[in-house]
């Protein structure tokens, strides 16, 4: 039999005793499902219980059968009984504590639902146990909760809580004082900020003095860096004196001005000129970065970036050979020195003792101060070159329509264009190969990678020799100066006689001859040819190219794409740079470090990730590791194909 106020119901595939309350109006308060194979759920105020207390002393479960259907309800009735022995925790009920309810963290407030005769309305702690003994009026979460609200009671019977007190914390009557004093506050505040606002006008109306929006602000920051020695306030005092007169003869400097700049004076005349110059900082406006490239590796990474304005070419020395030494002593050995042309730039490559010695003068070779067994080349940049090359075909016009007129053969360049043209592609593509299979793909063999090969070529003279490409475009260039050079000369001799008189030539077919050699003085020169800047570029590059090449090859390098001397990774980093910007795009030194640093993480992010190689991935390939990466034979899969009948 089950005790009173338990009633069973069957549902869901098991058994359901649920417990009434006792009042009028009924709520379910307790529930215990039975399942058939014996194991037990409890519920109370519609929330799971664990009923490890319900549990004691219960026999083992048992899944229902018709031979221990006796042993099956007797421990049903067992666990009502238990379960009957248990009453609800009341919580902190306490009346004097109902005030400090909504305030308090870590309970909640419980309206009786569920019809229970221990309370009508309660304060419960969120980790309350719900039953308890018999004996027992709260469980001891709860009880822990009283000296949270008595302190929360007596801090809202407090009239004038402590001002840093959290306004979740206070009353709505504290709440509404707080209010009525703060406006109070601000209402009087702001009347004295008006008088004294008033008072500030009326005195710099008065005593101002007006100054420079600069000095304003340089006076400023100084006011409000620090307190002023009495000394420090008369030097800016007499300082506004003196810009507020109309005529230095009209100020009366203070005495203790007077002997402080005598006594400046006999201590160095050259200190007291100088303090009346205005010293303004120079404000970096660009920065110049380095980039480690690989020759046989995928490795590019800006290693040093150096904020400047318009550098000398000793300092961008000095930064450069720094760089190298870093680089030297962290075990990463530099060969070559890639940069675009410009003037800066030229004029720090002649700052270098060359090992080469060319005619042209050129200098495309130096040792390396921190590996002297190991030369350093200087290339520069081919893509710039090309750029360079192109501005001089779009502006070769005649006379002044252009800033050139380039001329072969006697000839404006036109019919010579495509033969200019080829050269000129050829030795762009000698100097263009970006990966090892570019010139298969391309049926170019001028991309490909240079290797031993193009070495033994070149030395046994060998037509095909790439090597021989490369010199005979400068040979065509050579060629073409000094053609250039001698229609020069032949113009200033045809000058020269014209000055003698037109007498001395005979025939009317020779004046006509003078006069066109005169028209033809004024365009020759250094116009009919390409910038001579452009053309020691292609020179040192080219011979650059040529002897790191050979360097490299014969110190164990199997192969050399051309393009790892070019600089575009770096362009292409500030495009990076640019592109990160995103509203800013006039950036401090800070935001260019802290984008750079972005780039550089993601770039190594990416170098990490490598590309898998079947079922497997490739990891320290060639190495002698005893590790073999080689994809393992896949087992052939018979498939069974069935036919089916209409």
């Amino acid at each position: 039999m089950l005790p009173h106020y338990f009633m069973p119901i069957v549902d869901n595939g098991g058994l359901h005793v649920l417990m009434v309350g006792r009042k009028q109006s009924k709520a379910v308060q307790r529930s215990v499902f039975v399942s058939p194979s014996g194991s037990v759920k409890f519920e109370v105020h519609g929330k799971e219980y664990r009923g490890n207390e319900v549990l004691r002393g219960v026999p083992i479960e048992k899944p229902l059968s018709n031979e221990n259907l006796g042993y099956f309800c007797d421990r049903i009735v067992k666990i009502v009984s238990n379960l009957r022995m248990l009453e609800i925790c009341a919580g902190m009920n306490k009346e004097e504590f109902k005030e400090a309810w909504p305030v308090t963290a870590g309970g909640f407030i419980d309206n009786d639902t569920f019809k229970e005769c221990r309370y009508i309305e309660t304060f419960r702690s969120k980790k309350c146990s719900l039953l308890v003994e018999a004996k027992r009026w709260r469980c001891k979460d709860c009880i822990k909760l009283q000296p949270y609200l008595k302190r929360k009671l007596e801090a809202l019977k407090t009239e004038e809580p402590h001002q840093n007190t959290n306004t979740r914390f206070l009353s709505d009557k504290q709440k509404n004082a707080r209010l009525a004093q703060k406006q109070k506050t601000i209402k009087h505040q702001s009347l004295i900020i008006d008088r004294l606002q008033a008072r500030m006008k009326q005195l710099i109306a008065q005593e101002g003095v007006k100054v420079e929006e600069s000095l304003y602000k340089d006076l400023t920051e100084v006011l409000q860096s620090g307190d002023l020695s009495p000394v420090q306030s008369l030097f800016l005092q007499q300082q506004l004196k003196a810009i507020n007169c109309k005529k230095s003869c009209g100020m009366r400097w203070h005495p203790t001005l007077i002997r402080l700049a005598l006594s400046i004076y006999l201590k160095s005349p050259s200190a007291y000129n100088e303090l009346q110059k205005v010293f303004e900082p120079e404000i970096a406006t660009k920065v110049m970065a380095f980039m480690v490239r690989g020759v046989s590796s995928k490795v590019k990474d800006v290693i040093a970036s150096y904020p400047v304005l318009n550098p000398s070419p000793k300092q961008i020395y000095l930064w450069t050979w720094d760089v190298i030494g870093a680089l030297e002593r962290s075990g990463i050995r530099v060969i070559a020195l890639i940069c675009d042309g410009a003037p800066t730039n030229r004029s720090f490559i002649k700052l270098h003792q060359p090992i080469t010695e060319v005619h042209s003068g050129v200098i495309l070779d130096t040792v390396n101060k921190h590996a002297p067994h190991r030369p350093l080349f200087f290339f520069s940049d081919v893509p710039h070159l090309i750029k360079t090359i192109r501005n001089a075909l779009y502006n070769s016009r005649l006379k002044k329509k252009g800033t050139r007129f380039l001329k072969k053969n006697g000839e404006p360049l036109t019919s010579e264009l495509v033969e200019f043209l080829s050269r000129t592609n050829d030795w762009f593509d000698l100097l263009n190969g970006a990966f090892s299979s570019q010139g298969v793909r391309t049926n170019n063999r001028r991309l490909d990678p240079y290797t031993q090969k193009d070495i033994d070529d070149f030395e046994n003279n060998v037509p095909s020799s790439r090597f021989k490409e490369l010199y005979g475009y400068l040979d065509y260039l050579t060629e073409w100066r000094e053609e250039v050079a001698m229609k020069k000369q032949q113009a200033a001799e045809m000058s020269m006689m014209s000055d003698l008189g037109v007498e001395a030539l005979d025939g009317e077919s020779s004046f006509h001859a003078l006069e066109e050699s005169r028209h033809e003085g004024e365009v020759e020169g250094s116009k009919n040819l390409l910038p001579h800047q452009t053309q020691l570029g292609i020179e040192m590059s080219t011979r650059a190219f040529m002897g790191t090449v050979t360097y490299l090859i014969k110190h164990g390098v199997t192969f050399i794409n051309a393009r790892v001397f070019q600089q575009d990774p770096l362009e292409q980093n500030f495009g990076k740079q640019r592109m990160a910007g995103g509203g800013s795009n006039n950036p401090n030194v800070a935001q260019y470090f802290f984008k750079q640093r972005n780039i550089s993480t993601i770039g190594q992010l990416a170098a990490a990730k490598r590309k898998s190689a079947g079922n497997t991935e490739v990891v320290d390939e060639g190495t002698d590791n005893g590790i073999n990466a080689e994809p393992l034979l896949k087992r052939e899969c018979k498939r069974n194909f069935h036919l089916g009948q209409q």
